[in-house]
Protein backbone atom coordinates (compact mmCIF):
# COMPACT_ATOMS: atom_id res chain seq x y z
CA UNK A 1 0.00 0.00 0.00
CA UNK A 2 1.45 3.26 -1.37
CA UNK A 3 1.66 6.47 1.36
CA UNK A 4 1.39 9.73 0.47
CA UNK A 5 4.85 10.71 -1.23
CA UNK A 6 6.16 13.43 -3.45
CA UNK A 7 6.32 12.67 -7.57
CA UNK A 8 8.18 13.69 -10.26
CA UNK A 9 6.46 15.62 -13.02
CA UNK A 10 4.62 13.48 -15.16
CA UNK A 11 4.94 13.41 -18.69
CA UNK A 12 1.43 13.89 -20.84
CA UNK A 13 0.87 10.29 -21.94
CA UNK A 14 0.88 9.27 -17.82
CA UNK A 15 -2.13 11.79 -17.19
CA UNK A 16 -5.57 10.09 -17.57
CA UNK A 17 -7.66 13.31 -16.75
CA UNK A 18 -7.06 16.75 -15.26
CA UNK A 19 -9.16 19.52 -14.63
CA UNK A 20 -7.34 22.95 -14.03
CA UNK A 21 -9.20 26.71 -12.66
CA UNK A 22 -7.58 29.51 -11.46
CA UNK A 23 -8.10 29.00 -7.97
CA UNK A 24 -7.64 25.38 -8.00
CA UNK A 25 -5.04 25.04 -10.03
CA UNK A 26 -5.15 21.29 -11.09
CA UNK A 27 -6.86 18.08 -9.93
CA UNK A 28 -5.47 15.45 -11.87
CA UNK A 29 -5.90 11.59 -12.27
CA UNK A 30 -3.06 9.59 -13.19
CA UNK A 31 -1.83 6.58 -14.60
CA UNK A 32 0.67 4.72 -11.87
CA UNK A 33 1.02 1.45 -13.55
CA UNK A 34 -1.52 0.72 -16.77
CA UNK A 35 -1.27 -3.26 -15.77
CA UNK A 36 -2.52 -3.39 -12.04
CA UNK A 37 -5.15 -0.08 -13.40
CA UNK A 38 -4.07 2.02 -9.98
CA UNK A 39 -5.41 5.26 -9.96
CA UNK A 40 -3.99 8.02 -8.25
CA UNK A 41 -4.97 11.79 -7.71
CA UNK A 42 -2.72 14.86 -7.91
CA UNK A 43 -4.55 18.40 -6.08
CA UNK A 44 -3.02 21.63 -6.09
CA UNK A 45 -4.15 25.01 -4.86
CA UNK A 46 -3.54 28.38 -6.62
CA UNK A 47 -0.52 29.27 -4.38
CA UNK A 48 0.79 25.92 -5.30
CA UNK A 49 0.23 24.31 -1.21
CA UNK A 50 -1.72 20.87 -1.51
CA UNK A 51 -5.18 20.98 -0.02
CA UNK A 52 -5.56 17.24 0.05
CA UNK A 53 -4.13 14.30 0.01
CA UNK A 54 -6.42 12.05 -1.81
CA UNK A 55 -10.16 12.45 -2.59
CA UNK A 56 -13.24 9.64 -1.26
CA UNK A 57 -12.11 6.37 -1.03
CA UNK A 58 -14.98 3.77 -0.58
CA UNK A 59 -14.47 1.38 2.14
CA UNK A 60 -15.97 -1.34 4.42
CA UNK A 61 -16.12 -1.79 8.32
CA UNK A 62 -18.31 -2.27 10.64
CA UNK A 63 -18.12 -6.23 11.54
CA UNK A 64 -17.73 -7.22 14.95
CA UNK A 65 -14.62 -9.08 14.35
CA UNK A 66 -12.87 -7.68 11.52
CA UNK A 67 -11.39 -3.80 12.01
CA UNK A 68 -12.39 -1.36 8.79
CA UNK A 69 -9.67 -0.81 6.71
CA UNK A 70 -8.83 2.56 4.46
CA UNK A 71 -6.19 3.22 2.11
CA UNK A 72 -5.52 6.39 3.20
CA UNK A 73 -5.46 6.32 6.72
CA UNK A 74 -3.03 2.84 7.01
CA UNK A 75 0.91 2.94 6.92
CA UNK A 76 3.44 5.77 7.12
CA UNK A 77 2.69 9.40 5.86
CA UNK A 78 5.17 11.90 4.71
CA UNK A 79 4.92 15.11 3.89
CA UNK A 80 5.60 15.95 0.07
CA UNK A 81 7.00 19.27 -1.57
CA UNK A 82 3.93 22.05 -1.97
CA UNK A 83 1.88 20.70 -5.22
CA UNK A 84 2.79 17.19 -5.30
CA UNK A 85 0.48 14.86 -3.62
CA UNK A 86 0.22 11.04 -4.99
CA UNK A 87 -1.61 8.63 -2.92
CA UNK A 88 -3.30 5.40 -3.94
CA UNK A 89 -6.90 6.15 -4.58
CA UNK A 90 -8.63 3.17 -5.52
CA UNK A 91 -7.96 -0.42 -5.93
CA UNK A 92 -8.64 -1.00 -9.92
CA UNK A 93 -10.34 2.27 -11.63
CA UNK A 94 -12.54 0.88 -15.23
CA UNK A 95 -13.14 3.49 -17.04
CA UNK A 96 -12.87 7.48 -17.12
CA UNK A 97 -14.41 10.10 -19.70
CA UNK A 98 -13.62 13.70 -19.00
CA UNK A 99 -15.74 16.54 -20.92
CA UNK A 100 -15.18 20.54 -20.95
CA UNK A 101 -17.97 22.96 -21.48
CA UNK A 102 -16.49 26.23 -21.54
CA UNK A 103 -17.89 27.07 -18.02
CA UNK A 104 -17.56 23.42 -16.39
CA UNK A 105 -15.46 20.78 -16.46
CA UNK A 106 -15.85 17.12 -15.86
CA UNK A 107 -13.42 14.40 -14.86
CA UNK A 108 -15.95 10.65 -14.36
CA UNK A 109 -14.30 7.63 -13.32
CA UNK A 110 -15.33 4.44 -12.23
CA UNK A 111 -13.94 1.79 -9.82
CA UNK A 112 -14.32 -1.50 -7.95
CA UNK A 113 -14.85 -1.83 -4.21
CA UNK A 114 -15.59 -4.15 -1.65
CA UNK A 115 -19.29 -4.54 -1.34
CA UNK A 116 -20.73 -2.76 -3.73
CA UNK A 117 -21.63 -3.33 -7.89
CA UNK A 118 -19.84 -0.94 -8.22
CA UNK A 119 -18.58 3.22 -7.75
CA UNK A 120 -18.81 6.14 -9.71
CA UNK A 121 -17.44 9.29 -9.13
CA UNK A 122 -17.54 12.74 -10.99
CA UNK A 123 -15.70 15.48 -10.20
CA UNK A 124 -16.79 18.79 -11.39
CA UNK A 125 -15.21 22.13 -11.63
CA UNK A 126 -16.87 25.28 -12.44
CA UNK A 127 -15.03 28.28 -14.41
CA UNK A 128 -13.75 30.93 -12.21
CA UNK A 129 -15.08 28.68 -8.80
CA UNK A 130 -13.14 28.30 -5.51
CA UNK A 131 -14.53 24.74 -4.79
CA UNK A 132 -14.82 21.47 -6.36
CA UNK A 133 -17.68 19.29 -6.46
CA UNK A 134 -18.09 15.53 -5.79
CA UNK A 135 -20.29 13.00 -6.64
CA UNK A 136 -19.97 9.82 -5.19
CA UNK A 137 -22.14 7.07 -6.56
CA UNK A 138 -22.67 3.75 -5.37
CA UNK A 139 -24.79 0.55 -6.59
CA UNK A 140 -24.74 -2.11 -3.96
CA UNK A 141 -26.73 -5.30 -3.22
CA UNK A 142 -28.61 -6.38 -0.40
CA UNK A 143 -26.64 -8.39 2.66
CA UNK A 144 -27.45 -9.41 6.54
CA UNK A 145 -23.70 -8.67 7.56
CA UNK A 146 -22.85 -5.53 9.60
CA UNK A 147 -21.71 -3.59 7.42
CA UNK A 148 -20.77 0.45 6.55
CA UNK A 149 -19.50 2.27 4.39
CA UNK A 150 -17.12 5.64 4.28
CA UNK A 151 -15.68 8.22 2.30
CA UNK A 152 -12.16 8.99 3.36
CA UNK A 153 -11.32 12.85 2.94
CA UNK A 154 -7.37 13.32 3.70
CA UNK A 155 -6.71 16.96 4.11
CA UNK A 156 -2.80 18.00 4.21
CA UNK A 157 -2.78 20.31 7.31
CA UNK A 158 0.31 19.70 9.46
CA UNK A 159 -1.31 21.26 12.77
CA UNK A 160 -5.31 21.48 11.81
CA UNK A 161 -8.06 23.61 13.79
CA UNK A 162 -11.06 21.56 13.05
CA UNK A 163 -14.73 22.98 13.46
CA UNK A 164 -17.87 21.18 12.86
CA UNK A 165 -20.99 23.21 12.35
CA UNK A 166 -23.86 21.23 13.98
CA UNK A 167 -27.10 23.17 14.49
CA UNK A 168 -27.44 26.57 16.45
CA UNK A 169 -23.63 26.81 16.90
CA UNK A 170 -20.04 24.79 16.21
CA UNK A 171 -18.10 22.04 18.13
CA UNK A 172 -14.15 21.10 17.51
CA UNK A 173 -11.43 21.41 18.81
CA UNK A 174 -11.11 23.26 22.40
CA UNK A 175 -14.32 24.47 21.77
CA UNK A 176 -17.21 23.04 24.78
CA UNK A 177 -19.24 20.62 23.91
CA UNK A 178 -22.59 18.86 25.54
CA UNK A 179 -21.33 16.49 28.23
CA UNK A 180 -21.69 12.63 27.15
CA UNK A 181 -22.16 13.53 23.58
CA UNK A 182 -19.74 11.15 21.64
CA UNK A 183 -16.61 12.80 20.64
CA UNK A 184 -15.99 9.23 17.84
CA UNK A 185 -18.68 10.59 15.83
CA UNK A 186 -20.09 14.00 14.81
CA UNK A 187 -23.23 14.92 13.23
CA UNK A 188 -22.65 17.77 11.60
CA UNK A 189 -25.00 20.26 9.67
CA UNK A 190 -23.38 20.95 6.52
CA UNK A 191 -19.33 21.82 6.78
CA UNK A 192 -16.14 20.75 8.25
CA UNK A 193 -13.50 23.64 8.45
CA UNK A 194 -10.08 22.79 8.66
CA UNK A 195 -7.39 25.67 9.13
CA UNK A 196 -3.50 25.34 9.28
CA UNK A 197 -1.73 28.70 9.38
CA UNK A 198 -2.63 31.00 7.59
CA UNK A 199 -3.98 28.42 5.00
CA UNK A 200 -7.92 26.42 5.54
CA UNK A 201 -10.04 24.34 3.62
CA UNK A 202 -13.56 23.85 3.79
CA UNK A 203 -15.49 20.39 3.51
CA UNK A 204 -19.26 20.17 2.87
CA UNK A 205 -22.53 17.53 2.00
CA UNK A 206 -25.59 17.38 1.48
CA UNK A 207 -26.99 13.78 2.62
CA UNK A 208 -24.34 12.33 4.59
CA UNK A 209 -24.36 14.66 7.86
CA UNK A 210 -22.75 11.70 9.91
CA UNK A 211 -18.63 12.07 9.92
CA UNK A 212 -15.73 9.83 11.98
CA UNK A 213 -12.86 13.02 12.48
CA UNK A 214 -9.18 11.35 12.42
CA UNK A 215 -10.06 7.54 12.23
CA UNK A 216 -12.94 4.86 11.97
CA UNK A 217 -14.43 3.84 15.41
CA UNK A 218 -16.09 0.52 15.83
CA UNK A 219 -19.96 1.20 16.54
CA UNK A 220 -19.52 -0.57 20.33
CA UNK A 221 -18.93 1.02 23.60
CA UNK A 222 -15.53 1.99 24.00
CA UNK A 223 -15.68 2.50 20.39
CA UNK A 224 -12.07 2.13 19.78
CA UNK A 225 -10.30 3.69 16.85
CA UNK A 226 -10.24 0.57 13.73
CA UNK A 227 -7.83 2.62 11.74
CA UNK A 228 -4.06 3.82 12.26
CA UNK A 229 -2.44 5.70 12.29
CA UNK A 230 -4.90 9.04 13.44
CA UNK A 231 -5.04 12.15 10.69
CA UNK A 232 -6.23 15.12 12.67
CA UNK A 233 -7.02 16.37 9.30
CA UNK A 234 -8.96 13.43 7.89
CA UNK A 235 -13.09 13.80 7.49
CA UNK A 236 -14.61 9.78 7.28
CA UNK A 237 -17.96 10.34 5.60
CA UNK A 238 -20.11 7.41 7.09
CA UNK A 239 -22.65 6.86 4.02
CA UNK A 240 -25.04 3.70 5.46
CA UNK A 241 -24.95 0.88 8.08
CA UNK A 242 -26.89 -1.32 8.90
CA UNK A 243 -25.36 -1.62 12.52
CA UNK A 244 -28.27 0.19 14.77
CA UNK A 245 -30.35 -2.53 14.54
CA UNK A 246 -33.08 -0.19 15.93
CA UNK A 247 -32.51 2.78 13.87
CA UNK A 248 -31.67 1.00 9.94
CA UNK A 249 -33.25 -1.78 8.28
CA UNK A 250 -31.17 -5.30 8.44
CA UNK A 251 -30.52 -5.37 4.93
CA UNK A 252 -29.66 -2.31 2.64
CA UNK A 253 -29.36 -2.44 -1.06
CA UNK A 254 -29.45 0.79 -3.43
CA UNK A 255 -27.98 2.62 -6.37
CA UNK A 256 -27.66 6.27 -4.95
CA UNK A 257 -25.63 9.34 -4.52
CA UNK A 258 -24.24 11.34 -2.40
CA UNK A 259 -22.22 15.11 -2.78
CA UNK A 260 -19.91 16.79 -1.62
CA UNK A 261 -18.02 19.72 -2.09
CA UNK A 262 -14.53 21.12 -1.26
CA UNK A 263 -13.65 24.81 -0.71
CA UNK A 264 -10.26 27.07 -0.27
CA UNK A 265 -10.07 31.08 -0.70
CA UNK A 266 -9.37 32.42 -4.18
CA UNK A 267 -6.39 34.04 -5.05
CA UNK A 268 -5.66 36.67 -2.48
CA UNK A 269 -8.39 36.31 -0.60
CA UNK A 270 -9.17 37.12 2.98
CA UNK A 271 -11.91 34.50 4.38
CA UNK A 272 -12.15 33.26 7.73
CA UNK A 273 -11.89 29.42 8.18
CA UNK A 274 -15.95 29.59 9.54
CA UNK A 275 -16.80 32.22 6.47
CA UNK A 276 -15.58 29.72 3.79
CA UNK A 277 -17.55 26.34 5.17
CA UNK A 278 -20.55 28.77 5.38
CA UNK A 279 -19.85 29.76 1.69
CA UNK A 280 -19.29 26.58 0.32
CA UNK A 281 -21.69 24.91 1.72
CA UNK A 282 -24.24 27.41 0.87
CA UNK A 283 -23.22 26.73 -3.10
CA UNK A 284 -24.02 23.08 -2.41
CA UNK A 285 -27.16 23.10 -0.67
CA UNK A 286 -28.57 26.37 -1.78
CA UNK A 287 -27.01 27.15 -4.76
CA UNK A 288 -28.41 30.07 -6.67
CA UNK A 289 -30.97 30.07 -9.45
CA UNK A 290 -30.82 31.85 -11.93
CA UNK A 291 -34.96 34.11 -12.86
CA UNK A 292 -35.36 36.06 -15.58
CA UNK A 293 -36.90 39.32 -15.27
CA UNK A 294 -37.92 42.37 -16.87
CA UNK A 295 -36.56 46.54 -15.63
CA UNK A 296 -35.81 48.98 -17.62
CA UNK A 297 -32.54 49.09 -19.61
CA UNK A 298 -29.91 50.78 -18.60
CA UNK A 299 -26.50 51.72 -19.99
CA UNK A 300 -24.24 50.58 -18.14
CA UNK A 301 -25.99 47.56 -16.09
CA UNK A 302 -23.87 46.69 -12.71
CA UNK A 303 -22.62 42.93 -12.90
CA UNK A 304 -23.91 42.34 -9.65
CA UNK A 305 -26.30 44.15 -6.94
CA UNK A 306 -26.73 42.60 -3.19
CA UNK A 307 -29.80 43.43 -0.99
CA UNK A 308 -28.32 42.80 2.05
CA UNK A 309 -24.52 43.07 2.57
CA UNK A 310 -22.65 42.02 6.13
CA UNK A 311 -18.78 42.82 7.27
CA UNK A 312 -18.10 39.89 9.10
CA UNK A 313 -18.31 36.57 7.17
CA UNK A 314 -18.31 34.75 10.06
CA UNK A 315 -22.01 36.00 10.45
CA UNK A 316 -24.78 33.78 8.43
CA UNK A 317 -27.42 35.24 6.74
CA UNK A 318 -30.30 32.84 7.03
CA UNK A 319 -33.20 34.16 5.68
CA UNK A 320 -35.18 37.61 4.71
CA UNK A 321 -38.75 37.59 4.86
CA UNK A 322 -42.10 39.66 5.53
CA UNK A 323 -42.65 40.65 8.77
CA UNK A 324 -45.63 42.89 10.04
CA UNK A 325 -44.21 46.40 9.24
CA UNK A 326 -40.92 45.93 7.34
CA UNK A 327 -38.73 43.08 6.94
CA UNK A 328 -37.27 40.52 9.18
CA UNK A 329 -33.53 39.04 8.26
CA UNK A 330 -32.40 36.13 10.69
CA UNK A 331 -28.87 36.02 11.33
CA UNK A 332 -26.51 32.98 12.87
CA UNK A 333 -22.94 33.94 14.36
CA UNK A 334 -20.16 31.45 13.87
CA UNK A 335 -17.69 33.71 15.61
CA UNK A 336 -15.94 32.09 18.77
CA UNK A 337 -16.54 35.59 20.30
CA UNK A 338 -19.24 38.01 20.52
CA UNK A 339 -19.51 40.50 17.90
CA UNK A 340 -20.82 43.35 16.71
CA UNK A 341 -21.86 42.71 12.54
CA UNK A 342 -22.89 46.25 10.61
CA UNK A 343 -25.25 45.13 8.39
CA UNK A 344 -25.54 47.54 4.99
CA UNK A 345 -28.88 47.75 3.12
CA UNK A 346 -29.54 48.41 -0.07
CA UNK A 347 -32.87 49.92 0.06
CA UNK A 348 -33.70 53.00 2.40
CA UNK A 349 -34.60 52.01 5.78
CA UNK A 350 -36.32 54.11 8.53
CA UNK A 351 -36.17 52.50 11.59
CA UNK A 352 -34.32 48.75 12.99
CA UNK A 353 -35.15 46.68 15.85
CA UNK A 354 -33.57 43.81 17.15
CA UNK A 355 -35.99 40.84 16.86
CA UNK A 356 -36.84 37.07 17.79
CA UNK A 357 -36.78 34.52 14.90
CA UNK A 358 -40.22 35.07 14.81
CA UNK A 359 -40.30 38.44 14.27
CA UNK A 360 -41.23 40.08 17.82
CA UNK A 361 -39.62 43.72 18.11
CA UNK A 362 -37.04 44.13 20.64
CA UNK A 363 -34.80 47.06 20.97
CA UNK A 364 -34.73 50.04 18.81
CA UNK A 365 -31.30 49.90 17.06
CA UNK A 366 -29.84 53.44 15.37
CA UNK A 367 -29.40 53.52 11.39
CA UNK A 368 -26.27 55.04 10.06
CA UNK A 369 -27.44 55.82 6.34
CA UNK A 370 -27.36 52.68 4.82
CA UNK A 371 -26.42 50.42 7.70
CA UNK A 372 -27.63 48.84 10.79
CA UNK A 373 -25.20 47.29 13.67
CA UNK A 374 -26.28 44.55 15.57
CA UNK A 375 -24.82 42.76 18.30
CA UNK A 376 -24.65 38.57 18.54
CA UNK A 377 -23.30 36.85 21.33
CA UNK A 378 -21.03 33.97 20.88
CA UNK A 379 -22.13 31.48 18.91
CA UNK A 380 -25.73 32.83 19.22
CA UNK A 381 -28.41 34.29 16.84
CA UNK A 382 -30.31 37.56 16.46
CA UNK A 383 -33.12 38.87 14.26
CA UNK A 384 -33.31 42.46 13.03
CA UNK A 385 -36.63 43.88 11.92
CA UNK A 386 -36.33 46.75 9.33
CA UNK A 387 -38.80 49.24 8.43
CA UNK A 388 -38.48 50.04 4.84
CA UNK A 389 -39.33 53.71 3.52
Amino acid sequence: MAACRAGPPLADAERVGVVEEHHVRRVQLLREDLAERHAAQRVELADAREAADACGVVERAGDRDAPARTRCARGTYTRPAPGNVLTNLSPAWDHWAQADAGVEQRLVYEYAADGVRWARTTLRLGRDQPRLDIENRLSKPLTMTKESAFFAFPFAADDPTVRYEITGALTGDGLDHVPGAPQHMRAVRNWVSIADGDHAVAWATDEAPLVHPETIALPYAPFPDSTTPREPATVYSWVHNNVWDTNFPSQQGFTASVRYAVGVRRADERISPSGLGIRTAADLTQPVHGVLAAGPATAEPAPERSLVELDDDRVRLVSVSGAEGGVLLRLQSYAEEPVAVRVRVAVPVSAAWTATYLGDRRDELAVEGETVAVDLPRLGTAGLLLALG
